[in-house]
């Protein structure tokens, strides 16, 4: 911006400086006619050199002033330069420290992100082998719950043939109250048997000693 604006003023001092240079030929010019008119009227060369001095000092006046601004133009633009390159360059330091940090802080997220890789990779690692475990205890479940069907199994044959075993024993009960009723009326009847021939024998021993008596007689 102050680069543009300088340059708008170098052009205007410019254009300045040929307008008094062209003004100053006008004069020039115009005073070097009426020195000529003069002179047909009678006017002396010491005039015309008056003159002429006259001129070329407004002249030479009008190029120092113009020189002196196109000067402090020129130093003022300098001055802007540089500022304006104290500025950029301020800025390159700034961008340049910016950036190191930047490149510093790019560093340490790589880095960040290197360990959150290795640690997911571990994490991974982790999983598979977790994933693995519970697939061998799928496998271990299955088998137990396997031989749990088959010890179910195996019970429930155990308690069929206990159910047997437990109606074999009632019918063997039974059988055996029979058997024992049986026995208690064959007692009875044995009883009986046992009273009959002790009847028996006492009515023979009778019979013996009558049939005895009557021999002697």
């Amino acid at each position: 911006m102050f680069v543009k604006w300088d340059s708008r003023i170098i052009d205007m001092f410019k254009f300045r400086a040929w307008a008094q240079f062209t003004i100053t030929l006008d004069v020039y010019h115009a005073r070097a006619q009426a020195g000529q008119s003069n002179h047909t009227r009678g006017k002396s060369s010491a005039q015309r050199d008056s003159l002429w001095k006259r001129t070329s000092l407004l002249f030479i006046s009008l190029w120092i002033i113009t020189l002196i601004s196109l000067i402090t133009t020129l130093g003022l633009y300098y001055m802007q330069s540089l500022a304006v390159q104290r500025e950029v360059q301020e800025q390159q330091r700034n961008s340049s420290t910016h950036n190191t940090e930047l490149q510093k802080q790019l560093g340490e997220k790589e880095q960040e992100n290197s360990q959150l890789q290795s640690q997911l990779e571990d994490k991974e690692k982790e999983n598979s082998q977790l994933q693995k475990q519970l697939v061998e205890k799928e496998q271990e479940n299955s088998q137990l719950q396997k031989q749990l069907g088959e010890k179910e199994q195996e019970k429930s044959q155990v308690q069929k043939q206990l159910k047997d075993k437990k109606q074999e024993n009632s019918q063997l009960q039974k059988q055996l109250g029979e058997k024992e009723k049986e026995n208690s009326q064959l007692q009875k009847q044995l009883v009986k048997k046992r009273q009959e021939n002790s009847n028996l024998q006492k009515q023979l021993r009778e019979k013996e000693e009558e049939h005895g008596a009557k021999e002697t007689m």
